[in-house]
C-alpha cells in the first residue's frame, strides 16, 4: 500500500466540481473579487515556454492596480497557472501533452471567441517580443475586427503592462511574493499521484535530446554516478505522462516536495521550473542572462532551502559545450553533498538555519 500524504502548507487541493465547463474548456476563480478596474489574459505558452520571471512580476504589477488577470493554457498546467492567475482558464486535450519531449515546439494559440465568452476581459494578450532578454506577451486594448491582423503598429509602450512590470516591480518584491507561492492542485490528481508508484530522491532529467548544450549535459549526467538519475532518454516522463495525462505537472510537483524528486532543466524546461516551484539542481536558459531572473532565482532559493540555496541550483554559464562538463565537475561534490540535504526541505516551511534574507 502506498504511502498516504498530508497536504503541504500553502498547497490547495480543489474539488474538480469547482471547475467550471465552458465551452469545453476548464474555468476556476482563484480569486471571486468583483472590484476589479480592469481584467487582463495573459498566456505564458504563447508558442513556446517563455514564462519567466516577468510573469511573476506581472502578477504582482496588476495587484497593485486593481486588475483582474487570468491565464489561458492547457489543462497540464492547471498548477502553474494558478500562481500566476486570479483566474484559470485551461483547456483539455491530448495534443500538446503529446509533444512535450517531442522536437516540436507545443504550440497553444488564443482562441478570442472562446476568452471573450469566459472572461469580461478588455485586454487580451496576443503578440510576442523581445524586449530586454525577456520574451513576454504585450496587451492592447479595445479589440476590434482587425485582431489578430496587423496589430504590431498598434502596440504602445504604455499599454504594454508587462514593460511596466519589468521596469516598476523590483526583484526583492518577488522574492518576497513568490518563496513559498499558493498552489492549487485538483483533487483528482492528488488521488491519482496516491496511487502510483513513484521512486524517491530521484533525478529528473528534464532536457530534450539535441542541441550541444543540452547533449553535453546529458552526457555528463550519464557519466557522473549520482544516484537515481532517471529519464536521461525521456523514457521515464513518456511512461509516466501516458499514464496520468493532464495531471502531469502536478504529479512533478507533489513528487519533488514528497518524494523528493529534483530536477535537471535546461532551456523550455528551467523557464518554466521558474514559475512552477520544484527542487531544482541545475538551470540553463539564454533567457537567464537578464541579471534579474538570476536574483530572482537566488533570492527564491536562499529562502526555500536555506544556505543551500546560496549554490544551489547550479546556473549553468555561458559557454562553449566543451567547458560544461569541466564547469560541472567543479560542482560534483557540492551536488552530491545537495541531492541529500534536499531531502530535508519541505514546501511551505522555512529551514531552520535560515535568516529572514535566506543568509
Amino acid at each position: 500500500m502506498n504511502e498516504h500524504f498530508s497536504v503541504p502548507k500553502n498547497v490547495h487541493i480543489v474539488p474538480d466540481d469547482q471547475l467550471r465547463l465552458v465551452e469545453g474548456t476548464y474555468v476556476f476563480d482563484i480569486n471571486t473579487r468583483s472590484d476589479y478596474e480592469d481584467h487582463v489574459v495573459c498566456m505564458p505558452h504563447f508558442g513556446e515556454n517563455h514564462s519567466n520571471v516577468a510573469d511573476l512580476k506581472l502578477k504582482l504589477l496588476c495587484r497593485k492596480k486593481g486588475i483582474r488577470l487570468s491565464t489561458f493554457g492547457h489543462l497540464n498546467q492547471f498548477s502553474e497557472m494558478g500562481i500566476l492567475a486570479d483566474t484559470v482558464i485551461a483547456q483539455p486535450g491530448n495534443g500538446r501533452l503529446n509533444k512535450l519531449y517531442g522536437d516540436q515546439i507545443s504550440t497553444c494559440w488564443v482562441d478570442q471567441k472562446l476568452i471573450q465568452k469566459v472572461t469580461d476581459a478588455r485586454f487580451v494578450e496576443i503578440y510576442k517580443m523581445r524586449c530586454d532578454s525577456y520574451n513576454f506577451l504585450l496587451s492592447r486594448g479595445d479589440c476590434d475586427p482587425n485582431w489578430g491582423k496587423e496589430v504590431t503598429a498598434k502596440f504602445r509602450k504604455e499599454r504594454a503592462l508587462m514593460v511596466e512590470a519589468i521596469e516598476t516591480i523590483n526583484d526583492e518584491e518577488v522574492i518576497d511574493a513568490f518563496v513559498w507561492p499558493d498552489i492549487y492542485i485538483r483533487q483528482s490528481t492528488w488521488d491519482l499521484f496516491h496511487e502510483l508508484d513513484l521512486p524517491n530522491d530521484m533525478i529528473c532529467s528534464e532536457s530534450k535530446s539535441g542541441g550541444p548544450r543540452r547533449e553535453a549535459v546529458r552526457e555528463w549526467l550519464m557519466a557522473s554516478r549520482f544516484p537515481n538519475v532517471g529519464s536521461l532518454d525521456q523514457e521515464f516522463q513518456h511512461n509516466l505522462l501516458r499514464k496520468v495525462g493532464a495531471h502531469y505537472m502536478g504529479i512533478q510537483f507533489l513528487a519533488s516536495w514528497l518524494k523528493n524528486w529534483m530536477f535537471v532543466c535546461m532551456a523550455g524546461s528551467a523557464n518554466l521550473f521558474t514559475i512552477m516551484p520544484v527542487k531544482g539542481l541545475v538551470m540553463y536558459d539564454n533567457k537567464f542572462r537578464n541579471p534579474s531572473t538570476q536574483t530572482c532565482l537566488r533570492g527564491l532559493a536562499c529562502r526555500r532551502y536555506g544556505s543551500l540555496g546560496n549554490d544551489i541550483p547550479v546556473f549553468l554559464p555561458e559557454g562553449s559545450r566543451s567547458s560544461l562538463a569541466s564547469y560541472l565537475d567543479t560542482k560534483r561534490d557540492l551536488l552530491f553533498e545537495s541531492i541529500a540535504k534536499l531531502k530535508e526541505c519541505r514546501y511551505g516551511i522555512k529551514p531552520p538555519e535560515a535568516d529572514p534574507h535566506g543568509r
